[in-house]
């Protein structure tokens, strides 16, 4: 079985070429990466690191400052950024005309990336984002699908709704604060009170007509027949909402797209997602869904991951495991805690795990104390690719690499709307600096990377095929530190050392890792008895261990050592060594 890895692209930034980097810069100034510039080179390039899909964050046409022929800039309080957020997607069957040569050819354009895509063997995914839209939301290309068209405007809650209505008081009108720097404060002429123009509640759920700086001020909630404020669900007959989804799922899988990441999937009732993705496997069984859900205390009654997974979804986000990582980093956690990594129970397999994505900090960025594991880093690139390993040699499930991880791209910049917060900007027009020397020129061959970047992205892609192997991809797992964290040099009693023995019948390997960054350890890694015996090892013999990657020397030890002592390593700070396993004589 091939395990799914999910290269994430964010398509403004990725290619583009543009090394002049203005703080809320215009396109004109900063530039936009484009879907021609994902060229045969690129995607190769991609593909050799062991990529299965890529995810073309930002595809559909988001609200915006930038006008296109046809298309006028949107008003600026109700867009987040220059650019816009990609999750405000004002046209769901349209692409962004920033990334094409001729904007009015765009989508001709989409299509035949997507066909280069599939050429070098790899799938494509788009964001779905049901939970809301732009403010300003309006189709070009299916305009009679527009959200909205028919609503009763004088009810906050209908089922027959696409939107959630302020109706009261009567005649208020909606009013945003936006964040310093980001414009002034004040109305939108969509929704003034005036004429049937009501208030509508904003994407985070917000009911209050005025939105400030922390809102989802630029979106407005969907409506799929679940009033969120009584939990009220009205699903007979089906609500109009759901049949548009439909219709944006088939139009483009038609487009020959292969799956969705969808987005705040627990916001979402799973009804509709039982409806949406068994439709949609009716056109083609072999679609992708991944869901991005957390286990927060406003989702939707009768959620679950195991729910979302028993509804189609293929994988959802493993945020637990993510925290935990984020906690030892900070040193509030211990590597001991890792073990929750092998508790997947019924969600075995199905748990898409990261060390970044576009809504976290990037994990080379500094770690930061005493703030919420989310608004940390790891604190190196080093340091992303030692906890990478741990999270994605415990599972079976999927595995997220974003773009510029590779490379060890730390967030370090100010682009503009979200300011230096560690992450990439999903606001405004931007390029990253290790992406364009790896690109070198479109040769896409690291010629401009640095020693360190070219190592960074080699460490991944051992890394990546390491994971695929098969004892990784589909074996069992025992975890190690229960055997070992008595012992002071196992990292400080598993405070920084965590270790993992997966296996198949006549095949086994075993993973270490090491998540200080500043200490290295010398140590023995115990396999019991009875971690031997259930991965069907004889009563006597040796075990030699062979290194897969890049650390680590060959050795041999009797199984009877092993159990007692265990196999002597040495593991730097921030770094990882993976031995395959091969088992000799005795009986079994």
């Amino acid at each position: 079985m091939m395990r799914a890895i999910v290269y994430e692209i964010p398509v403004r930034l990725f290619t583009n070429g543009t090394r002049k980097r203005v703080p809320r810069g215009t396109l004109a100034q900063n530039g936009s990466g484009r879907f021609e510039d994902l060229g045969d080179a690129c995607l190769e390039a991609i593909r050799s690191l062991g990529v299965t899909h890529i995810w073309l964050l930002g595809a559909l046409r988001q609200a915006t400052l930038t006008a296109h022929p046809g298309l006028p800039a949107d008003h600026a309080r109700v867009v987040k950024g220059v650019a816009g957020s990609y999750y405000a997607i004002k046209d769901y069957f349209d692409v962004c005309p920033d990334y094409a040569v001729n904007p009015a050819d765009r989508l001709a354009e989409f299509r035949r990336l997507v066909d280069r895509i599939h050429a070098h063997s790899m799938k494509v995914l788009i964001d779905l984002v049901p939970n809301h839209v732009a403010r300003a939301y309006h189709s070009v290309i299916r305009p009679k699908l527009d959200f909205g068209l028919d609503d009763d405007r004088s009810a906050f809650f209908s089922p027959r709704n696409d939107f959630f209505h302020l109706v009261e008081p009567e005649g208020q009108a909606l009013w945003i604060e936006p964040p310093a720097g980001s414009g002034a404060a004040g109305g939108w002429p969509g929704e003034d009170g005036v004429d049937g123009r009501v208030p509508r509640v904003s994407g985070n759920n917000q009911t209050l007509a005025r939105l400030g700086p922390d809102d989802w001020y630029d979106t407005v909630k969907l409506n799929f027949g679940y009033d969120f404020v009584t939990t009220e669900k009205r699903f007979d007959p089906i609500p109009p909402s759901w049949w548009k989804l439909d219709e944006i799922i088939a139009y483009w899988q038609g487009m020959g797209v292969d799956g969705f990441r969808c987005d705040f999937a627990h916001w979402i009732p799973v009804e509709f997602w039982t409806f949406a993705i068994g439709r949609a496997r009716g056109r083609d069984a072999r679609v992708t869904f991944l869901a991005e859900a957390f286990d927060n205390w406003d989702a939707v009654p009768g959620y679950s991951k195991a729910a979302l997974v028993e509804a189609g979804f293929d994988a959802v986000y493993d945020e637990p495991a993510f925290r935990t990582a984020k906690r030892i980093s900070q040193g509030v956690g211990w590597a001991n805690d890792l073990d929750i990594l092998l508790d997947e129970g019924q969600l075995e397999g199905r748990l898409l795990r990261y060390t970044e994505n576009h809504d976290e900090r990037r994990a080379a960025s500094p770690i930061v104390q005493g703030v919420e594991p989310r608004q940390s880093g790891f604190g190196s690139a080093r340091a992303g690719i030692a906890v990478s390993q741990a999270l994605w040699l415990a599972g079976c499930g999927p595995i997220l690499l974003y773009a510029g991880q590779e490379s060890g791209e730390p967030g370090g910049d100010a682009e503009g709307y979200s300011g230096l917060d560690g992450r990439t900007t999903i606001f405004d027009y931007w390029s990253l600096p290790r992406l364009q020397a790896w690109s070198n020129g479109g040769a896409w061959d690291g010629g401009g990377s640095s020693w360190a970047e070219r190592q960074c992205r080699k460490s991944y892609a051992e890394l990546l095929r390491i994971a695929s192997r098969e004892e990784f991809a589909t074996g069992r797992r025992w975890g190690l530190n229960h055997a070992n964290r008595n012992e002071p040099s196992y990292g400080h009693h598993g405070q920084w050392m965590w270790s993992v023995l997966r296996h198949l019948p006549g095949k086994a390997s075993l993973a270490i890792v090491n998540l200080s960054s500043s200490e290295s350890f010398e140590t023995r890694v115990r396999i019991p008895p009875e971690a031997q015996r259930a991965a069907g090892w004889p009563d006597a013999g040796s075990a030699v261990f062979d290194p897969l990657g890049s650390f680590g020397s060959r050795v041999e030890v009797s199984l009877s050592e092993l159990a007692e002592h265990g196999v002597p390593v040495a593991v730097p700070s921030s770094t990882g060594e993976v031995f395959s396993i091969t088992v000799r004589g005795g009986s079994a």
